[in-house]
């Protein structure tokens, strides 16, 4: 619980107040799939939620990442509107562990508490940035989308394997692959199992 507590410190207030279940999916598993209604809203405590969309043409996608501490606005989605068929899925990009309640929890509980939906609303204007910014970026070059995305983050360590950064950027694993060892060729970056680390920060940015 003080996982969960660290994350979501909005929670700590509603102890004994909402009902936890425990789960684990592996990487490539789905939380949510197409057409179905979720049944019940995640807190996720490790790894990374993947969200995507199919669109009239069928195509895939790419929406926004879920981080442990972020909120599955899909979900609630599905919660609000239980009658519709949601063209979304949640899928598992890595091994995740997260805490679930039930719809009842959180319609009778969680949206009658100010804090938690002010924390929604913070969360959700978040993921707007998110995808407006996927839009600005998918008809650049890719070594400019790299760029751009490195200059958005906040951190000089990027969290994401080749195949998580290729989905964002809306490109496969082996362009990306390509373009970070080139970078790490030119002493820009270094490349471990599921990190980046920008090393040349400023010529980077």
């Amino acid at each position: 619980m003080n996982r969960l507590y660290e994350l979501y410190p909005i929670l700590r207030k509603l102890d004994g107040k909402l009902t936890y279940h425990f789960y684990q999916l592996t990487s490539g598993e789905k939380f949510k799939v197409i057409n179905e209604c979720c049944a019940g809203f995640p807190f996720l405590l490790s790894g990374m939620f993947l969200t995507t969309q199919i669109n009239d043409e069928g195509d895939v996608l790419y929406l926004y990442h879920i981080a442990p501490g972020q909120y599955c606005h899909s979900a609630l989605k599905c919660m609000l509107r239980s009658d519709a068929e949601l063209q979304v899925e949640v899928v598992a990009q890595t091994d995740v562990d997260f805490a679930f309640v039930t719809n009842d929890d959180l319609e009778n509980i969680l949206l009658k508490d100010p804090e938690f939906l002010l924390e929604i609303y913070h969360d959700c204007l978040d993921k707007l940035e998110q995808m407006m910014y996927n839009q600005l970026i998918k008809d650049m070059p890719i070594e400019q989308r790299l760029m751009q995305y490195f200059k958005q983050s906040k951190s000089k360590y990027i969290y994401m394997t080749h195949q998580m950064l290729a989905e964002t950027l809306q490109t496969s694993r082996e362009v990306i692959s390509r373009h970070l060892k080139k970078m790490e060729r030119e002493g820009l970056v270094s490349l471990e199992r599921g990190r980046i680390t920008l090393l040349k920060d400023e010529e980077v940015r």
